[in-house]
């Protein structure tokens, strides 16, 4: 490199740098939550290696489905014709030299089938099947954003959120260290229930932001939280969790308050909120501390007024409620929750995003209106790459 002219050699780093972060491949363990017993498994495009403890058993490709079962500690392979044997790990690995995308079908319990790309392996453990997936950064990004916004939104959008889930990647990656693998696909992690199948504008988006991050203006990595709708107004992280984050702070968004999740309803009897008030009053009548309890008055009352309350987000997690923005307003049968919003309210509004994506703010500004005095800096640069 030292005969090339300097500024091809800067150059050359800078590229060596931007491509980093993005070579790098994550594990991610896929229907984590599920106990998997029986699995189906096929190429739905390409073909895969079965190898097997080390030694290849088989190679799949679609029409050709493989069973993984579990035995015991061990995962039983079978095909149509034939059991292959019990093993401890069974790896599928695609041909590298055409595209190759792998279907994961559980039988046991009958779940939705999965279409992933990358390598896979499979165990089992603690009773149940676990699957990894080892894929690139870029296709994991572009399946997590898929998984959580859908399809057909504005690429700036898709570029926010791209930014975001890669902020919670890099920031996040010993999460599940201590089981083997960096992160889980459901809301513990991201939801990663698919390759992105559907909008190829997402791993456009993706490619698009590089390697960036968002951080606080000191350029800590930040947590960089979103909700489906605020309702017109974000929360502070304090008012949600119990730590306060400066970057984490209310705005007022009118961006969200046509969009489809903005308000709702919804109506409880008299008989169910009655009984569900009484057994709240109950239970915090015994936590009452009556010395505590000071009254005054300068003139004889018949009744000592005691005000008793009821956490919102109590009444949110009961009710099965969309949101804790709540208005509740009786009626002749029962009271009506008149909501606005859907989720925690702090940090990204995607419905007010996805507008302002649609109204042609960049996603430099979606991401400095949510987000307060945040930088958004290249990750590479700040050094956060995936354990080894």
């Amino acid at each position: 490199m030292s005969k090339l002219p300097k500024f091809i050699q800067i150059l050359f780093v800078l590229a060596l740098a931007s491509v980093s972060l993005n070579a790098q491949r994550v594990k991610v363990a896929v229907f984590y939550g599920s106990n998997l017993q029986k699995v189906f498994i096929e190429a739905e495009k390409g073909k895969f290696s079965v190898v097997a403890d080390g030694k290849k058993i088989a190679t799949i490709k679609k029409s050709k489905t493989i069973t993984l079962s579990r035995i015991g500690t061990k995962t039983r392979v079978s095909t149509l014709k034939k059991q292959l044997g019990d093993f401890n790990k069974v790896e599928f690995k695609p041909d590298k030299k055409a595209t190759a995308f792998l279907t994961i079908s559980p039988m046991s319990p009958k779940l939705a089938a999965r279409n992933y790309a990358g390598t896979f392996t499979a165990q089992s453990v603690a009773g149940k099947l676990r699957f990894v997936s080892h894929v690139g950064i870029v296709p994991y990004l572009a399946g997590v954003v898929e998984s959580e916004t859908g399809t057909k939104r504005a690429l700036e959008f898709y570029k926010a959120q791209s930014v975001i889930c890669r902020t919670y990647t890099v920031g996040h990656m010993n999460r599940h260290a201590k089981e083997g693998f960096y992160l889980c696909d459901g809301v513990h992690c991201q939801a990663y229930k698919n390759r992105n199948k559907y909008d190829m504008h997402i791993t456009k988006a993706v490619k698009a932001t590089n390697d960036f991050v968002i951080t606080y203006k000191d350029s800590s990595l930040t947590e960089a939280v979103f909700s489906a709708n605020c309702g017109g107004i974000t929360n502070n992280s304090e008012d949600v969790w119990k730590r306060a984050m400066p970057y984490l702070r209310s705005v007022v968004d009118t961006f969200c308050i046509t969009e489809k999740q903005a308000t709702w309803e919804k109506s409880i009897s008299t008989e169910d909120w009655t009984k569900y008030v009484s057994e709240k009053v109950r239970k915090d009548l015994a936590r009452i501390d009556t010395v505590a309890v000071a009254y005054s008055t300068d003139k004889r009352e018949k009744y000592m007024p005691i005000t008793l309350q009821i956490k919102v987000s109590d009444i949110r997690r009961d009710f099965k409620l969309r949101s804790a923005f709540i208005s509740v307003i009786p009626d002749s049968t029962g009271v009506t929750f008149h909501g606005r919003g859907y989720g925690h309210g702090v940090g990204m509004c995607q419905e007010g995003a996805m507008r302002m994506g649609r109204l042609g703010f960049s996603y430099f500004e979606i991401i400095q209106f949510y987000y307060t005095d945040v930088l958004i800096l290249s990750g590479n640069k700040l050094g956060y790459r995936p354990p080894r």
